[in-house]
């Protein structure tokens, strides 16, 4: 009971060797089996929150790492033959399964993505423990939908608007101003409302950390 009412009180061990933060009650680290036993408990309020600009670069460094993986994919399976327009949209969704399944399991497991892994910084729940499977898969489909918008609106564009544009210069207002273009707008706004609210918020979790109960910390 007492050592369950120092995790309410949130109190936790942060391992010296990886830097995360573990349940007050643990003998061994959770991501890297560090042993614990002379670990002190510190306050969950000494975690260091991770800067907007650090955190978007971990995140462009996902982005690369996550292009490149489906770069390689797709060249492969354009020279084995395996590319076809027929399944071009398995393909696509594949690619979106993976990039969920990236996402959830790396925060789920190891606190990280790779890209956050790199740069130093770590995803744990409010008082400092690690994040669960369910609870990494909600905040990835959190932070998805500040992008929908503009994810519809990039599929829902037809290719056969743009041409002709060039004979046709009253054809450019009709594509900015179609349905698709205007989904693209509000995503872009949307999406440059989260950025400032993630730069100004004193513990700087954006909206989805704030759904999954989740900050994302500096360990060095």
């Amino acid at each position: 009971m007492a050592q369950a009412a120092l995790v309410l009180q949130g109190l936790t061990k942060r391992c010296d060797r990886c830097g995360m933060a573990n349940d007050a009650s643990v003998r061994f680290c959770h991501y890297c089996g560090w042993d614990l036993a002379e670990t002190p408990l510190v306050s969950s309020v000494q975690l260091r929150p991770a800067g907007l600009w650090i955190r978007l670069g971990a995140y462009l460094l996902d982005v690369i790492l996550l292009a490149v993986a489906v770069g390689v994919g797709t060249a492969a399976a354009v020279a084995t033959g395996a590319m076809t327009e027929g399944n071009q949209v398995l393909t696509n969704l594949a690619s979106q399964v993976g990039t969920v399944f990236y996402f959830t399991v790396s925060v789920g497991t190891r606190g990280a993505s790779l890209g956050k892994w790199a740069l130093g910084l770590r995803i744990v729940r409010k008082d400092g423990t690690r994040v669960s499977l369910p609870r990494a898969l909600c905040r990835y489909l959190a932070l998805s939908a500040v992008f929908l918008p503009s994810t519809i609106g990039v599929l829902l564009i037809d290719p056969e608007s743009f041409v002709g544009l060039g004979d046709r210069p009253e054809a450019v207002w009709e594509v900015l101003g179609s349905p698709s273009s205007l989904l693209i707008y509000s995503g872009l706004l949307t999406a440059i409302v989260f950025v400032i609210w993630l730069g100004v918020s004193k513990q700087r979790r954006g909206w989805h950390d704030l759904l999954a109960g989740t900050r994302v910390i500096r360990v060095r």
